[in-house]
């Protein structure tokens, strides 16, 4: 599974560049790119290479467009791709979701066995969300970047975020693995909440892997 990136233009007093990060499906960062605007936007051959770095990727952030990747394309003088994102407050809340049918399903079994353990979240996810990524990221109390904000500042923020969202569906996904009437009842967790796996996955679709799964019949 190859993952997720981060996309941002950023124009500060001191920079205009574009930042790209990659995200693994685990929320680990695994690589990162910073092209001046002015190359980004210009250079056909810039363009190019930031286009195929964000290729068979989800786009995520707080509120993605595909404003940018399309602006690169069209500098790069590449076929329009079927880009697909997710929003973070989409992948809490599908989360959040899962969380509360499991926590009725537990309820129900201790009804009827009180020696069951009642399930408590390591983290719990608020609800309502917040509106915004800045509310989002005092909550999580996030710890300022140790260096000047730029563009990896902003970006690597964003980053954490990710981070931090799939560490609660991974803390999910424990559960439903320990206890096998949540098991039996939701199925067996994949490495990502449903959607949010399904959106990596649609992503991935014109992979040459992929591809060459469909062709062989395996996929």
């Amino acid at each position: 599974m190859i993952g997720h990136f981060v996309l941002h233009h950023v124009v500060t007093s001191q920079e205009d560049v574009v930042a790209l990060w990659h995200v693994n499906a685990d929320g680990d960062n695994t690589g990162a790119w910073i092209v001046p605007a002015e190359e980004a936007f210009t250079d056909r051959t810039a363009a190019r290479r930031l286009v195929s770095l964000c290729a068979d990727r989800l786009l995520i952030g707080w509120a993605p467009s595909f404003d940018l990747v399309r602006k690169l394309e069209a500098v790069a003088g590449t076929s329009p791709r079927r880009w697909v994102g997710m929003a973070i407050p989409d992948a809490l809340a599908e989360i959040n979701d899962v969380r509360r049918a499991c926590l009725k399903r537990v309820d129900e079994q201790r009804a009827e066995n009180k020696g069951i353990v009642p399930l408590e979240w390591q983290i719990d996810i608020p609800d309502p969300l917040p509106a915004t990524e800045e509310e989002m990221h005092r909550f999580t109390k996030f710890r300022p970047p140790s260096f000047e904000p730029g563009a990896a500042a902003g970006v690597l923020l964003v980053c954490r975020l990710v981070r931090w969202t799939v560490r609660r569906w991974q803390e999910t996904a424990v559960a439903l693995e320990r206890r096998p009437y949540l098991r039996e009842e939701f199925g067996a967790p994949g490495v990502l909440s449903p959607q949010w796996l399904l959106a990596v996955t649609e992503a991935m679709a014109d992979h040459p892997a992929m591809r060459l799964r469909r062709v062989g019949g395996l996929a």
